[in-house]
């Protein structure tokens, strides 16, 4: 069986946590959600994607039952697992946490940020879904304070920041940049003006606007690892809702970042 998933960062050992992210690769999706897709709200069969995870817990060795997914919104909420969301009614947030073994926390993206979060001293971890709504909403500080509330401590939190969108890649309106400003005027920093004066695009830096999130909640730099990847320019590894935009599609698959206890 191919193995669904590059684990592009992969953590485990003594401290019992393991966390990944997906690639579009090895699922039995077509189309435009070729090949695994692990979205259920995004037009692909649902055989399709129950086979996706499915082959996704096998390579992990879990039990799909074991695989958390929430209905993400773009907001701020984080929600405390504390067993299986199997068969029980979907839970709107865009972020969870638990203290509790053999709950893997996924979290879905296309473009956006996906954030794994762990204290492996305090066995705490997080998952946070983190595009611009939901980064200028808060929920970068509303995952952490949940981790709190379960032992957490900033100052041991190491945080993995997946495949998203990137700053070159990610032009933005000029009422995006006014949002941004009016919360802080210091947020201009992540933005890039192109153009002239009359033509001028704003390009924003979402990976670098929540970096300077996590340091302002307490995280250490060191703790902030960030694989670097563009979800927009490799289109053979991941998918890009803005890319399927760009190109005539109206829908696209969706990959995952995970984190669980062992």
């Amino acid at each position: 069986m191919t193995i669904p998933f590059v684990p592009l960062l992969g953590f485990s050992g003594s401290s019992g946590i393991s966390c990944f992210f997906t690639t579009r690769q090895g699922g039995v999706s077509e189309q435009a959600y070729f090949s695994c897709n692990l979205g259920d709200h995004v037009g692909d069969s649902r055989q399709n994607v129950l086979a996706n995870r499915q082959r996704l817990a096998a390579a992990l060795g879990l039990d799909s039952d074991q695989c958390c997914w929430l209905r993400q919104v773009h907001g701020r909420d984080t929600v405390t697992i504390t067993e299986p969301l199997a068969g029980l009614p979907p839970v709107e947030a865009d972020a969870m946490v638990t203290n509790q073994s053999g709950l893997l926390l996924g979290i879905l993206t296309a473009d956006c940020l996906p954030l794994l979060f762990m204290d492996g001293g305090a066995r705490v971890i997080g998952a946070a879904h983190a595009g611009w709504r939901g980064a200028l909403a808060g929920v970068v500080p509303s995952c952490l304070e949940a981790m709190a509330r379960l032992g957490g401590r900033s100052q041991a939190i190491r945080v993995i920041m997946g495949p998203c969108i990137r700053q070159d890649a990610y032009q933005v309106g000029e009422e995006h940049y006014q949002q941004f400003i009016q919360h802080d005027t210091g947020n201009g920093r992540f933005f890039a003006k192109k153009g002239s004066d009359t033509q001028s695009t704003f390009h924003f830096d979402l990976a670098g606007y929540v970096t300077q999130q996590l340091t302002d909640c307490g995280i250490m730099e060191r703790h902030i690892d960030d694989v670097g990847l563009c979800t927009f320019s490799r289109e053979e590894q991941f998918f890009s809702h803005r890319r399927a935009m760009l190109e005539g599609q109206k829908q696209c698959g969706r990959q995952m970042g995970g984190i669980w206890l062992h």
